[in-house]
This record gives C-alpha cells, structure tokens and sequence, in this order.
C-alpha cells in the first residue's frame, strides 16, 4: 500500500510539474477572449492518492518522503549527513502545495494534508527541529545500511573485505573528527587568550589612571602644604615688631606709673 500511494504521489507531482513548466496553448487568454491566466488541475483520482500519501507519511513520521526529498544517510560513525538546503525544502513545498491546497481541493483530507505539508515544512526549515530530526532519519539509515552490509556480506571472504573497507574509513572519519576537535580547541584558546590579554591591559590601564590619580592627589597636598607654610612665614614677619613695640611701651607705662606713685608717697611723708 505505501508503494501504491509513493508511485501515485510521483505520478501526480511530475504532472504538476508538467503542467507548471508548459502551459496549454490557450494560456494567456480568458473567457472573454482578454488576457487572463488559465489554470490545469490535475485529475481529481491522483490528487486524492497523493493527499492519501501525504498523511500517510505524516503519520509514520516519514517527513522526507513526505515532502518529496531525498532521506538522509549516515556515515560509518552514525552521524546522519543530508545534502539539501533551506531553498530545496522551500521550492519542494511550493511544488506540492498546489495539490493539495484547500482554495483548490476541497474535503478534510485535503486541509489536514495541507496543514500536515506545512508542518513538515516549518520543521525541516527550523535548525532546532531539523538537527532532532536527522538523528532519528541518521539512526535508521545507520540500521537500513547496517542490514544491507549483512546482507551482502554473505560470504567470509566479503565480509572481512566490507569490515576493512568500513574500518578505514571510521579511521578516515576518526581522524577527521579529532582534526576539527583540535581546531575547536584551539580556537577556544585563541579566545580564551585573546579575552585575558584585554582584561591584563585593561587592568593595567585602570592601575595606571589610579596611580596618576593618586600622584596627582599627593602633589596638590603637597602644594597645599608649601602654601600654607608660606603663609605662615609671611605671618611671622609682619607680627614680631608690632608685638616687640607693644611690649615695650607697656613696659615704659608700667615704669611711669610706678615713677608717679612714689613722688606722691614721698609728698605724704614731708611734714
């Protein structure tokens, strides 16, 4: 049964594209006889076989046989490899999605076909999804080629011949895997090397504007300190004769004084 549905799916997709790449002769003309654009559906039968298809492989989770496209491989160390872009998956959905488009086809089976078509679409074009997918598609490519070896390996002499030729190339891949590790752990130093050398020179450009900083703070103290010293002498010497004058006028009142007390006492001592 999903042979029937995947020979009638191709059979309607190359239709389609037929129909896209050589329009009927009266192409280019309405009903009126103006220019218009005229549209060839392809025949109802096929268009259900290929919207029957289209969930049968939705629901076995065949995303890839799904949307036409070639099923991704493994290579001897399981890792799942799939040569197709973003631009393949898009031209691939807009070639199917005539077939089952609900402005076209009417019925549930065509709008679930076409909501299935679209899901799997946005999931191969998102990177998250797509890496989840492979790995399931690689693991199953790694037990369909794992089953094809055995079985083609009938022999002694061919099965030692398959595990050589597979062993030199798990060593091939081996290698190549731990030559784009060193390269990842290089990389990683570089960076790692590169950042603690900006952080150092950062260091030592904020050390340095501290030490400017600080030097800076200690000459304007030390200024401060040579003007105020300045300030004093300067004081010194305008306030010592002023004060040697002042002590010495109070003494010579204080002797007056004294002069003037004594003539009176010798005045109350004559009869």
């Amino acid at each position: 049964m999903d042979r029937f549905f995947e020979r009638a799916f191709n059979k309607v997709h190359a239709q389609v594209n037929a129909v896209q790449s050589a329009p009927p002769p009266n192409a280019g003309k309405g009903d009126n006889g103006q220019p218009g654009k005229v549209e060839q559906q392809p025949p109802e039968p096929e268009v259900k076989n290929a919207i029957q298809a289209i969930l049968l492989h939705w629901k076995n989770k065949e995303y890839f046989k799904l949307i036409q496209l070639p099923e991704p491989t493994a290579d001897e160390l399981g890792r799942p490899t799939w040569a197709c872009t973003p631009a393949d998956v898009s031209r691939a959905y807009r070639k199917l999605s005539v077939l089952v488009h609900p402005d076209k086809v009417e019925g549930d089976d065509a709008r679930e076909a076409f909501e299935a078509l679209n899901q799997a679409h946005r999931m191969l074009k998102d990177p998250s999804q797509l890496e989840e997918v492979l790995k399931v598609a690689g693991a199953r490519a790694r037990r369909e080629k794992e089953r094809a070896d055995a079985a083609a390996a009938v022999d002694s002499s061919a099965r030692a011949a398959l595990a050589s030729s597979k062993n030199q190339e798990i060593k091939r891949l081996r290698q190549e895997q731990g030559r784009e590790f060193q390269d990842t752990i290089l990389e990683q130093m570089k960076r790692r090397q590169d950042e603690a050398k900006r952080k150092a020179e950062a260091l030592k450009r904020a050390r340095l504007t501290v030490e400017a900083e600080e030097q800076r703070r200690r000459e304007e103290e030390e200024e401060e300190r040579e003007r105020e010293k300045q300030h004093q002498k300067q004081g010194a010497s305008k306030g010592v004769q002023p004060g040697r004058q002042q002590q010495e006028e109070s003494s010579d009142e204080e002797g007056a004084q004294r002069r003037r007390q004594a003539a009176a006492m010798r005045k109350r001592k004559k009869p």
